[in-house]
């Protein structure tokens, strides 16, 4: 029979040795935002939206064409 506990806190992921992140999202305010890199809008908008789930964050992130041309990606909320 397997015995269930309770009142045990979950323990946060590790992080792998050496996986710095790549997009600067934790250090962003409301309005801030950065160009991604040529051909990368994608993968700049999925890494937002993994980063969200995997942190529970509330941040929210907008990737579009910027005033000037390249994308850029925002962060909205």
């Amino acid at each position: 029979m397997i015995k269930i506990d309770s009142g045990i806190p979950l323990t946060p992921r590790k992080v792998a040795p050496g996986s710095a992140q790549k997009y600067p999202f934790s250090k962003m305010a409301i309005g801030d935002s950065f160009e991604c890199e040529p051909g990368k809008h994608h993968s700049v908008k999925n890494c937002a939206t993994r980063w969200c789930r995997n942190t529970g964050s509330a941040f929210r992130f907008s990737v579009r064409v910027g005033p000037n041309g390249p994308h850029r990606c925002w962060r909205v909320a």
